[in-house]
């Protein structure tokens, strides 16, 4: 018992003992999204491994946890979980001084306009701009060295996926974040399309709208809103759908599978990968390489 104590008082003696503001905000947003609606971490091990991530002892994530669960912030246990696990929204507005007065403001009044024409260039700063600090900002430190896609469509607006001043600035970020666009006439790849959008804006109704401030206001909070429980069941769909369209090769025919998706989620989440049978990934790739020869 003895050995053991002092085993554990050595490992202890070897971990750090300060985590800063950054570090704390990092941990609570990993172990957010590693909870269920009601508060509960989901799986195993996922104290431990991010107690060895930030080289503190595993008592260190439990207290953080506790006090995250214990914050009154105005904000419930799922709210919080689903605003701290997006990257965010970026209206295409700007904003300047009113010319003239009216009944409702004074000539120099700060006015939100909306962008209107959203060009290439317009897309190319919002993305170097904007989107890349989120995702240097946001996303979960223990993916460093992974691979992120940023998907496009394919509107005329959007930059090439080899962009120079995008390939630059994404070089400058700790992750590799890359461009790609979703394939051509290819509706179910694109995961907005498969109901974000749809419920964004069911949500985004609900509220009365009379300025330009008013609808970004709304269309934030109706994002901030989603359940990133049903994001999950989104993001698993457009996986099943992917596998649906290896199956057929070229055609558009197939119909997408139910999942039983709520239930999965009863039985303890929704798994973050689906798994695709390895011989039907040999057979595409063989047809992809004669379709290309």
């Amino acid at each position: 018992m003895a050995d053991e104590n002092e085993s554990v008082i050595s490992e202890s003696s070897k971990k750090r003992g300060f985590l800063n503001n950054e570090d704390r905000k990092a941990i609570c947003q990993i172990l957010l999204c590693s909870s269920d609606a009601n508060g509960n971490l989901i799986g195993t091990g996922v104290v431990d491994r991010v107690a060895a991530s930030y080289n503190v002892h595993r008592s260190v994530i439990y207290r953080i946890w506790k006090q995250l669960k214990d914050t009154d912030q105005g904000l419930t246990m799922k709210k919080m979980r689903h605003t701290l696990e997006k990257i965010g929204i970026f209206p295409f507005v700007y904003e300047q001084p009113a010319r003239r007065s009216s009944v409702n403001r004074v000539a120099g009044t700060i006015e939100t306009k909306p962008i209107a024409s959203v060009t290439r260039e317009v897309n190319k700063a919002y993305l170097i701009n904007k989107v890349l600090p989120a995702i240097e900002n946001m996303w979960p430190r223990e993916d460093v060295g992974k691979k992120i896609f940023i998907q496009q469509d394919n509107a005329r607006s959007h930059i090439s996926k080899d962009d120079p001043d995008f390939c630059r600035a994404a070089s400058e970020s700790e992750f590799d974040i890359q461009l790609t666009c979703q394939p051509p006439n290819s509706p179910d790849l694109n995961v907005l399309d498969l109901g974000f959008f749809n419920a964004i804006q069911s949500l985004q109704q609900k509220e009365p709208i009379k300025s330009i401030d008013e609808l970004v206001g709304a269309v934030q909070k109706a994002f901030d809103e989603f359940s990133t429980v049903q994001s999950n069941k989104i993001f698993s769909t457009l996986q099943s759908c992917m596998i649906e369209i290896m199956k057929i090769n070229e055609s558009n025919k197939y119909k997408i599978p139910h999942m039983k998706k709520d239930m999965l989620y009863k039985q303890g989440g929704i798994p973050v990968q689906t798994s695709c049978d390895s011989s039907l990934v040999q057979e595409v790739t063989e047809y992809l390489q004669n379709y290309d020869s």
